[in-house]
């Protein structure tokens, strides 16, 4: 079954010079989508949205 189909989008910042040198998907993308279609308690939602800037 299918449970979501999910574009990914590439405005060339700090993705796009991952997906250029390493040839991978935005992974801000991939883990938005991940925590979309988890059950996760507040903590770790707030663990795993935190960015390293």
């Amino acid at each position: 079954n299918i449970t979501a189909v999910i574009t990914v989008a590439d405005d060339g910042g700090g993705s796009g010079v991952l997906r250029s040198d390493l040839g991978m998907l935005a992974p801000g993308d991939i883990r938005n989508c991940i925590l979309a279609l988890a059950e996760t308690e507040p903590a770790m939602d707030k663990l795993l949205k935190y960015r390293f800037t």
